[in-house]
């Protein structure tokens, strides 16, 4: 009668290079905050890296409130530009207004709309996600047109993250092979997560019990574990799926 699973949080790959973000922008002028360092000073932006390969820039730290990235762009995209062009950045992502987010790669671009009917993923210039298009799809939806590409549950989990109350100005993905932090590591890194694309994204499932449907991320887990399980289905099976890393 035991069911028995066996998950990580989140993937994990080689790190090859370090591209400490934080240290790099007070090394051109600009004042930082970042971990360890967090108390109230006169920095004019926050950078606070997760997993070492995801990064949030808070701009304007006196404002209170969120701003979208267009009232932000025209101060911050001159003094960001050299950093967010560097081979260690690969998406970056900035909330365009309280529906819609702009992810870019390079000199691509592209919308992600959340609208009473879905999502709705539009190319507005190249296709930094390299997925098909699409309109006003369910969450689900979403999840298959995005499970076989270069960054499963992208839109999803960017559309969520980015228009999050506490969601950083602007987000970044690392690169695969690098990382967005090297100061205060006791220990050189020589792994990292936190980035979107699939290494960090996918998961797997092991379980002693066959599932009724197929769970698509990890925040599934405690519903499909509490709902009857298909009977008879002893042998293992084994399933890979989006984590959740991204989004915490």
């Amino acid at each position: 009668s035991m069911h028995l699973c066996v998950v990580s949080d989140h993937g994990h790959s080689p790190v090859e290079q370090h591209f400490d973000l934080a240290r790099a922008m007070r090394g051109a002028g600009l004042r930082v905050r970042s971990h360890p360092w967090t108390l109230p000073d006169r920095s004019e932006v926050a950078v606070m890296v997760s997993g070492n390969s995801m990064a949030h820039l808070y701009l304007d730290l006196e404002h209170r409130e969120r701003r979208p990235w267009p009232s932000l762009s025209a101060e911050w995209e001159p003094r960001l530009g050299a950093f967010l062009a560097h081979p260690a950045i690969d998406l970056v992502a900035t909330m365009e207004n309280e529906s819609t987010v702009m992810v870019r790669r390079g000199a691509a671009s592209a919308d992600i709309t959340v609208g009473p009917r879905g999502l709705t993923y539009r190319a507005t210039n190249g296709n930094p996600l390299g997925v098909q298009p699409f309109e006003d799809e369910c969450d689900e939806s979403v999840h298959e047109r995005t499970f076989e590409s270069e960054y499963p549950d992208s839109v999803r989990q960017l559309a969520r993250l980015l228009l999050a109350e506490r969601s950083g100005d602007v987000v970044i993905s690392a690169a695969p092979g690098w990382d967005l932090r090297q100061a205060y590591e006791p220990i050189n890194h020589v792994s990292s997560h936190g980035a979107l694309h699939a290494s960090h994204m996918l998961v797997p499932l092991v379980c002693n019990r066959r599932f009724e449907s197929a769970p698509r991320q990890t925040a599934d887990l405690y519903r499909l574990l509490a709902a009857k399980l298909k009977p008879g289905a002893r042998q293992p099976v084994e399933q890979t799926f989006a984590g959740a890393d991204a989004g915490r």
